[in-house]
């Protein structure tokens, strides 16, 4: 008898409790929203760098040429917002080595902002 009566008072999740997992939740896809996009831009970019690593006609062009290149790329892709300052270039023995690195800060409610760093590298060859 004893344990029928502890079995009546279990319940479930209170008011408050459900609440709070549910603000949880909200959050974090609040944050996913936030976050694809920029991964997605990412993705596009990293694409269009190494898409760009085996285009012949990178051999024979200059930094500024082949960062026009890119952005055309970019541009076809959707990318619109990658700073030129963002894209370096640094001589090795292999070649010319193309550098992107950025940050992205997106705000996702209020005051909470999320920041994301992303870099990529690739080699271009030159003859």
């Amino acid at each position: 008898m004893h344990q029928t009566k502890a079995l009546h008072k279990q319940q479930g999740m209170g008011m408050l409790s459900l609440l709070i997992v549910v603000s949880i939740i909200v959050f974090f896809v609040m944050l996913g929203i936030k976050m694809i996009p920029s991964y997605m831009a990412h993705a596009s970019i990293v694409s269009a760098m190494d898409d760009l690593a085996e285009d012949r006609k990178v051999r024979d062009a200059s930094p500024g040429e082949i960062t026009k290149m890119l952005r055309k790329r970019l541009k076809i892709n959707g990318v619109y917002n990658l700073d030129k300052k963002a894209i370096k270039y640094k001589r090795e023995e292999g070649g010319l080595q193309m550098l992107v690195d950025y940050e992205v800060t997106e705000a996702v409610a209020g005051n909470v902002s999320v920041v994301m760093k992303f870099d990529h590298a690739v080699t271009l060859n030159r003859r």
